[in-house]
């Protein structure tokens, strides 16, 4: 059974070198009651991380890194589409440079991001989601239904983390 402590110990107990797991959080609170049943696709979080990377860092600039000279994968690759396309907003760029920075994205999830995530999971909480090296995850009933009855306070809680 899952409950809101564990997602708290997840995120007190987490490393963060980047922002990617209170990202991964987010884009599956936000995937999650969209998508009908299981597996999700890579790609369709690949494509919430660009969303969620995109206003940080083309429109607003932000660094998601804790030195200037290291910036992570992600935010480095929009980053790089960004200038090469001169755009600051992510609907002018070309629907098939955008799947394919998506697809980037997706790959950059499987190196490290998605098998991290539950590294500080406290004993008793059962997994939010599976990944077995696919390109998909498995997202339980239980965990489904969890994300879709505790969406807001989650989200609060992605964001605050």
């Amino acid at each position: 059974m899952f409950y809101l402590g564990h997602i708290v110990a997840l995120a007190r107990d987490a490393r963060l070198s980047t922002s990617y797991k209170p990202a991964l959080l987010k884009a599956l609170i936000r995937v999650v009651p969209k998508v009908a049943g299981s597996p999700i696709p890579l790609e369709t979080l690949g494509a919430e991380y660009l969303r969620l990377y995109w206003i940080q860092t083309v429109v607003f600039h932000l660094r998601q890194a804790a030195t200037l000279h290291r910036e992570p994968e992600i935010p480095r690759d929009i980053r790089d589409v960004a200038e090469q396309y001169q755009t600051r907003d992510l609907r002018q760029l070309a629907p098939n440079v955008r799947r394919t920075l998506e697809a980037r994205l997706a790959r950059r999830l499987k190196t490290n991001v998605l098998a991290a995530f539950h590294k500080s999971k406290p004993s008793g909480m059962p997994y939010l989601f599976t990944w077995s090296g696919a390109n998909f995850i498995g997202v339980s009933e239980e965990a489904r239904t969890f994300i879709v009855e505790h969406n807001g306070v989650l989200e609060a809680l992605a964001n605050l983390w």
